[in-house]
């Protein structure tokens, strides 16, 4: 048989020569920048057929699941802004895509904004109406996932008594919290960011902080009751500006909310020249980061974390 006619042995790929560890070590850089997965809520083994277990006049559609950041108090942990993410690269091969999702799935939680969650019998109120994305058909067991991190947008609407002004998210908590409780989900940590335009840094910070914070906090917290919650958290972000974020968590058995982070945004100082690389190697070795200037971009505005001591709250 001529060489040219003879079949040729394919290569092992030199990525599965490495050993499963430093794998799943490239896995979780990759879904750092990739972190968003469609998939169907509530959630349901991928070997099962989704049969809805309560009654509801409304139709779940999928929600967001997300690959957690290393730093869980970091502003840009807490964002809701872009769903968008290429992740057709699972699709390279099975072996790939079931490592990977296994990755995925330790690292994940349930993320949404409220209003994207739901797709209401009212068309009026309906903003985005997308299609099943094909990420929803991976094979992931998501009743494995038992963290939530939920956009409850204006939280004017969710102070006593309430200022209704902004967007009303209450309804599609409630429905969220519905279908919780229904399907018997268990959490092990749930948290509720909204934004507040009357939230500000400096000498008022405090009033703010012991008065409405632990208001809108016990309201949400209600609209949770009787869904199995291990761990409450609230953030609050500044609006325009979004460079203050404060977090909350709730102590249970003392009745108070504790603050445990706050970060000022700050915009990124330039390298020294000793240490900047464009000048340390040869041209062309560096390919500079395009920067983008808006505030929220940790990296063009790095958070800082600001040396505060803890208050505590009524709640």
């Amino acid at each position: 048989m001529p060489a040219s006619n003879q079949p040729t042995q394919q290569q092992p790929s030199p990525f599965f020569a490495l050993p499963l560890e430093l794998r799943e070590t490239i896995y979780h850089h990759v879904f750092l920048t990739h972190r968003f997965i469609q998939h169907p809520f509530p959630p349901q083994p991928p070997s099962s057929t989704p049969i809805p277990t309560y009654p509801i006049p409304n139709t779940m559609r999928d929600m967001h699941l997300r690959y957690r950041l290393p730093d869980t108090t970091s502003p840009a942990y807490s964002t809701f802004s872009d769903y968008a993410t290429d992740q057709s690269w699972l699709l390279t091969s099975k072996t790939v895509m079931l490592e990977a999702l296994a990755q995925f799935v330790r690292n994940a939680e349930w993320s949404a904004t409220a209003l994207h969650i739901l797709v209401h019998e009212d068309t009026t109120r309906v903003k985005y109406r997308p299609k099943r994305h094909w990420t929803t058909r991976l094979p992931i067991d998501a009743t494995l996932i038992s963290c939530m991190d939920l956009y409850v947008e204006n939280l004017a609407y969710w102070e006593s008594p309430a200022v209704l002004w902004g967007t009303d998210s209450r309804a599609d908590v409630a429905i969220l919290a519905r279908a919780l409780r229904e399907s018997k989900i268990e959490l092990s940590r749930l948290r509720c960011v909204g934004h507040s335009y009357d939230f500000h840094g400096g000498s008022g910070m405090g009033e703010v902080c012991r008065g409405q914070t632990g208001n809108m906090f016990r309201n949400l917290r209600l609209a949770f009751a009787d869904v199995h919650i291990s761990s409450r958290e609230f953030g609050i972000i500044n609006m325009p500006r979004t460079n203050l974020w404060v977090l909350f968590k709730w102590v249970e058995g003392k009745g108070k909310l504790v603050t445990y982070k706050r970060r000022l945004r700050v915009k990124a100082p330039d390298p020294p020249p000793e240490r900047d690389l464009a000048n340390l190697l040869p041209e062309g070795w560096v390919l500079k980061r395009e920067v983008c200037g808006r505030e929220e971009c940790d990296g063009c505005y790095p958070a800082e974390r600001e040396t505060w001591r803890d208050v505590e709250m009524g709640g």
